[in-house]
């Protein structure tokens, strides 16, 4: 998800962290994802436009040349919760 759509999302541990939360008319209110601010967030990896798989590097390795995942910096999500 984006992080716009992240920080619309409630987080168990940030109401863990607050001895006092937030209070409005009596009923407490919880505190939602802070997005990559957030130490657990991590960044999606998605498919690299430019990566040619047939493309081999001859020594030392014979590995293929680049990466076939990039990180994003628009999609991401909780690194609590599992790969985003």
């Amino acid at each position: 998800m984006t992080e716009e759509e992240a920080k619309t999302k409630w987080c168990p541990h940030a109401i863990a962290s607050h001895t006092n939360p937030r209070q409005h008319n009596g009923e407490v209110w919880l505190h939602n994802c802070i997005g990559s601010a957030c130490m657990a967030w991590r960044w999606a990896a998605i498919p690299n436009p430019d990566y040619k798989p047939g493309n081999y590097q001859v020594w030392p390795t014979q590995q293929p040349v680049g990466d076939p995942w990039i990180q994003s910096d628009t999609l991401g999500g909780c690194g609590l919760a599992g790969k985003p």
